[in-house]
């Protein structure tokens, strides 16, 4: 009798857990949509860059710092106004974080154009990267980021 009571609780636990998947899931991707469709609005800044330091962070992504050439803005800096944001510029530095980004280097030219939400990477006057990924980690990933000298903005 208590090897049934076992199994009716795993199944019972087992309901709970596929109702909460399909009531509270659904809630979840809505509101991250949401963030996405934010930020990408507030996005419409344009900057090319030399890179000055990389960090290659886990599943494909990485942090690359940069000196900027030029920008449609002087400063971009998202911190405390959105929950979400994909780089950062002050003056004349900027901090950019991107996924799938493995072929940069040290000295490589970078952009992104705020129309098209896509970034650029060149080697030389060869292009070396094009994506249209934007990935903006959450305010405690950059404040992380910056604890571990990733960066210093």
């Amino acid at each position: 009798m208590g090897a049934v009571d076992v199994k009716m609780k795993g199944i019972i636990f087992f309901m709970v857990v596929v109702i909460a998947m399909f009531t509270v899931g659904p809630t979840l991707w809505q509101r991250e949509k949401r963030i996405e469709r934010e930020y990408a609005a507030k996005t419409t800044i344009s900057f090319i860059g030399i890179v000055t330091k990389i960090v290659v962070l886990d599943h494909g992504l990485i942090l690359a710092s940069f000196n900027v050439v030029k920008s449609s803005v002087p400063t971009f800096d998202l911190r405390g106004a959105s929950p979400r944001y994909s780089c950062i510029i002050k003056n004349t530095k900027g901090v950019l974080y991107v996924f799938g980004m493995r072929d940069i280097h040290y000295g490589d030219t970078v952009g992104f154009n705020g129309n098209t939400k896509s970034f650029l990477v060149l080697h030389g006057k060869k292009i070396g990267y094009r994506t249209t990924i934007i990935d903006a980690p959450e305010q405690s990933d950059w404040e992380e980021f910056k604890r571990q000298g990733y960066f210093d903005l």
